[in-house]
């Protein structure tokens, strides 16, 4: 049969399903094999190789709306139901146990009845290497909660595959139960969010059993008036940051991530973050470090203060082993020069800081890409992750950095092994958010599969918890 298109399958909904408690099978999504919506009669069949073994129509199920599902014959008899072109499909395969935490090589072959094609259909296939999360094969119940930023997710909901409800759900098949949005990018005309938004959020929520764990703010006062020639007054500035307060209680999110590094600003904010009940996270970011002097500062406010409106919010940024190898081959594919890399490189371990090591960069000739690779480069930081030991207590929640997940379930340049037995061995409990950052510097080279890597990021973060758990 010939074969129509590559790409069907899609990395939404890759999950076990669990019913009264039992693993009775696994879930995978695709879109329409054809140019056009067909209806589900017209639909021939699926087979599915997963990890070598292969499942045929009795084992399948189908759905368009995640509701009704159907088997081969009842297929047959849906005449009247139309399967949209761009839509997804839900698929279904019986399989007691299910699928096991991590890797698995899935293939599905999708054979549609459509007109000019012949009397035998279409035959479409793709193969995927996709992440189960499996959270129900946790040993034990964990400390650990699980969040996802939307950030993660930003280049599908850029390119509309993704819309605000399937990153929910996604959030939910995941296996986590946490949100963290930026809100210019999830929140439409943010500085004047309507009621409709609000009742939509709140039923999303509802919906998919999640919760609003953080509200990212940041240095907005500084910005907004800039090109104007103008600067924001302290007070504008204190009522800028009141705003993102406003918002986040609206929201239901009792934590903000936030760079109110400012002490005139965040000493004014805090009361009115405390009258809203929104505990300000002020974030530890590389090159920081939890030692670093600005850090010590607030964890000396919260100890003097005793509020329980003030907090750090680690980013695991801050245990990069090297400098993230997706981001400098962005700068090389953009004209930066793979020896004076190496050189700053080298540079960076012999103890140069940033402007020397940018200074060297330039005498050898380097570009603006060079220089911004260098820079990047100068910026990686590990933190010793025992000095977490001290800030547990005055720890929000914490920033689940993600450059790039590799198949063997770890990140290409950060240590989560190390702060994750710290946290759960001297008893953290809250919120890990995972933030997949490599997105916006990989789109160039094909589709960015922003949805496998935090389900990988998961699923690795659940394995240590796991292990240290005992």
């Amino acid at each position: 049969m010939p074969e129509y298109g590559k790409n069907i399958l899609r990395d939404n909904g890759f999950k076990n399903i669990v019913l009264d408690g039992i693993v009775t099978g696994f879930q995978i999504r695709l879109t329409v094999s054809y140019y056009r919506g067909i209806q589900l009669s017209q639909v021939g069949g699926y087979r599915l190789i997963v990890d070598g073994e292969e499942f045929t129509m009795d084992k399948i199920r189908m759905s368009i709306d995640g509701e009704h599902f159907y088997n081969a014959r009842e297929l047959a008899e849906q005449s009247d139901t139309t399967w949209e072109f761009g839509s997804r499909a839900y698929l279904r395969v019986e399989k007691p146990g299910g699928l096991s935490r991590g890797m698995h090589e899935v293939t599905v072959y999708s054979t549609v009845m459509v007109p000019y094609m012949g009397p035998n259909g279409i035959t479409t296939h793709q193969t995927e290497m996709m992440t189960m999360v499996a959270p129900e094969a946790s040993a034990k119940e964990s400390p650990i909660r699980y969040g996802v930023s939307l950030y993660s997710y930003q280049i599908e909901v850029l390119n509309r595959q993704l819309t605000l409800e399937e990153t929910f759900e996604e959030v939910r098949d995941a296996g986590a139960d946490g949100v963290e949005i930026i809100p210019q990018a999830t929140i439409p005309n943010f500085w004047h969010m309507d009621d409709r938004f609000v009742d939509e959020w709140f039923r999303l929520l509802d919906k998919y059993g999640l919760k609003p764990v953080a509200f990212d703010s940041f240095c907005e006062e500084n910005t907004l008036v800039k090109m104007s020639g103008r600067v924001l007054s302290l007070e504008e500035k204190i009522e800028v940051q009141k705003k993102f307060i406003d918002a986040a209680a609206r929201l239901g999110f009792h934590k903000t991530r936030s760079q109110m590094w400012d002490e005139q600003i965040l000493d004014a904010v805090l009361p009115y973050a405390e009258e809203k009940d929104v505990c300000i996270g002020v974030e530890v970011h590389a090159p920081m470090k939890i030692t670093s002097e600005r850090v010590q500062r607030i964890v000396e406010k919260i100890q003097k203060t005793g509020s329980k409106h003030l907090a750090l919010v680690p980013d695991f940024g801050i245990y990069e082993k090297e400098a993230p190898p997706v981001v400098l081959a962005m700068h090389i594919r953009d004209g930066a020069h793979e020896d004076l890399i190496a050189y700053a490189k080298e540079l960076k371990a012999a103890g140069a800081g940033r402007d020397e090591i940018i200074a060297k960069i330039t005498e050898k000739g380097g570009n603006d890409e060079d220089r911004a690779a260098a820079g990047r480069i100068s910026n990686n930081s590990y933190d010793d992750p025992e000095n977490l030991k001290g800030v547990i207590p005055y720890i929000s929640h914490l920033h689940g950095k993600v450059w790039q997940m590799e198949e063997d379930l770890e990140d290409c340049c950060l240590d989560y092994a190390n702060p994750l037995r710290v946290l759960v061995q001297n008893g953290f409990s809250g919120y890990i958010d995972t933030e997949y950052e490599g997105n916006r510097h990989t789109q160039d080279l094909g589709p960015v599969r922003g949805i496998e890597q935090v389900r990988r990021h998961h699923a690795m973060m659940r394995s240590y918890v796991d292990k240290y758990l005992g």
